[in-house]
Parts: structure tokens; sequence; C-alpha cells
């Protein structure tokens, strides 16, 4: 059994009777526990992951999951691949990210992963070394990776959850940095959705009109060559995917094993739990 295998069995559904119990207690302690809101909600919702009434305030963690991809080489993005290297050096070294600041203020442990930046990274402090390929290949060719580097990249992402968890974490937030990877994003989009690519496709990185009629080709072809299975997130991940969505599907399904919770930020996160969600609806 792989460790994915493992993983999905420990997967249970969120316990309602915590949920219940909190709102007992709401409804004891407050007058008019409704005017909560969401904010009721989302208390429930951390009762009914963890699984457990006894609650203090979560251990966060923020994992930024990096890598390149070969569909860059279409010209979907406004920027050239480099950035992804540059970026990921921005998080450790200038620590000047949007990312850097949002963990300081939430107080969240900030970790920087490498999954497949096609550029030397030994040299940046403190970046955690998972590196599958010098980046996918290109999608809009052939299959992005093989079924092998699929599920390492899964396998690697719930290690990391793994982890984390047993040092206490109990709340992720997901990141990534990748050049070009809200074209494969809309791929997986698209293919899981039953989405045109016209629908899937947004600008990302705020590119041309011309640029964006490019990107939705681009997406069109990457799935007319592949034909991804929607009910497989291991195929949709190999043939359209990219190495840090595979990761970030990995913390989401090694978080719900573990009762954690996981906070999805951004169209790319949300394409990576479509795949969790294929491989495990429970998640």
């Amino acid at each position: 059994m792989t460790l994915l295998e493992k993983t999905i069995a420990q997967i249970a559904p969120p316990d309602t009777k915590a949920t219940d119990a909190i709102r007992r207690q709401l409804e004891t302690a407050m007058h008019n526990a409704a005017g909560l809101g969401d904010l009721e909600k989302l208390l429930t919702d951390y009762a009914a992951i963890l699984g457990s009434t006894a609650l203090e305030k979560p251990k966060k963690c923020t994992i930024v999951c990096c890598a390149d991809h070969g569909v860059a080489a279409m010209k979907v993005s406004a920027y050239p691949p480099e950035t992804t290297v540059q970026m990921t050096a921005n998080y450790l070294i200038s620590r000047g990210a949007v990312a850097n600041a949002l963990s300081n203020f939430a107080e969240s442990e900030l970790l920087v992963v490498d999954l497949g930046i096609a550029a030397p990274t030994g040299h940046l402090p403190g970046l955690i070394q998972r590196k599958i390929a010098l980046g996918t290949k290109n999608c809009a060719t052939g299959p992005a990776m093989t079924r092998e580097q699929a599920l390492q990249a899964l396998h690697t992402g719930i290690e990391l959850a793994e982890a984390c968890c047993k040092n206490g974490c109990c709340c992720f937030l997901p990141g990534e940095m990748g050049i070009a990877n809200t074209t494969s994003s809309a791929a997986i989009v698209a293919a899981i959705c039953g989405l045109t690519p016209e629908q899937a496709t947004g600008r990302g990185t705020n590119i041309s009109d011309e640029r964006l009629k490019v990107k939705i080709d681009v997406v069109r072809q990457a799935l007319e060559v592949n034909q991804p299975n929607p009910a497989d997130g291991l195929d949709v991940l190999m043939k359209v995917g990219g190495f840090e969505l595979g990761c970030i599907a990995g913390i989401i399904l090694g978080a719900a094993a573990r009762h954690a919770f996981v906070v999805l930020d951004g169209f790319n996160t949300g394409a990576a739990a479509l795949i969790a969600y294929t491989l495990c609806p429970r998640v």
C-alpha cells in the first residue's frame, strides 16, 4: 500500500458531535449566538475537523511550494520562467513577499519548498529541498510528468503535513510559486469541473487580451493532447498538473488524515484541492 493509499484510508468525515456541542456552548454563553454570522461557522467547522470541543488558538504553518512548468515555453505568462527562482529567493532572503507579511501578521511559521525549480537552489538559506525534476514537461505537447513523479509530489505534501502535525500544527495555508502554473490550474479545473477552456482560464498575472487568447488555446491544446480522466486526480495531475500543485494536494490530504484544517487561498490552491477531492471526496 502506498503512502497515498494509507493516508486516504485514514481520512474520516468531520465530527458532527463536536459541532453540535460547540453550538450548545455558544447558545448557553451568548444571548444571540447566530449574531456571530460566519464566525460561528468557522468555529464549528474548526471543532468538527479537529474532533474536539477543547479548542485552543491553532498553531499555524504556511507552506509555499515552488516549481517550474514546461508550458511556460508557450508564452502564457507575463513573466519569464526565471521569476520562479527569483521569487523563491525573495521569500527566504529579502522576505518581502505578501506570504512573508501575512505569515508574520498571523504568527504562522513559513516553510518554502523546492519541488521542481528549473535552476540551482542550493544557495538559498532555509529552502526545503524536495526537487522532483527541473520543472515539468510541456503539457501542451504531452503529459506534464510521469505517474511516478505525480505520486512523489503527492507523497511529499503528505510527508510535510505529517511533520508539521507532529510539531503541533493544526492549521495549514498552502501557497505556490511557479511561472505558468495558472495555465496548468486552468486545465485541471476544466478537466475536473467539465468547463470549457474559456470558462476555466483567467488572466493570471494580469496578462494582455492577446496573451489571454494564447493561454486559452494552450489550455485547449493540453486537454486535447492528454485527455485527462476527470474521475482520477492522479491522472489529471500527471497529464496537465505541476509538482507544486501535487504537493499542495498532498498537504490537503495529509492534513485531513490528521484532523488538521486547510485554508484555501486562490485559484491554484483551489485546483490542487480539486485533485485531492477526486482522490478522496471525504477530504
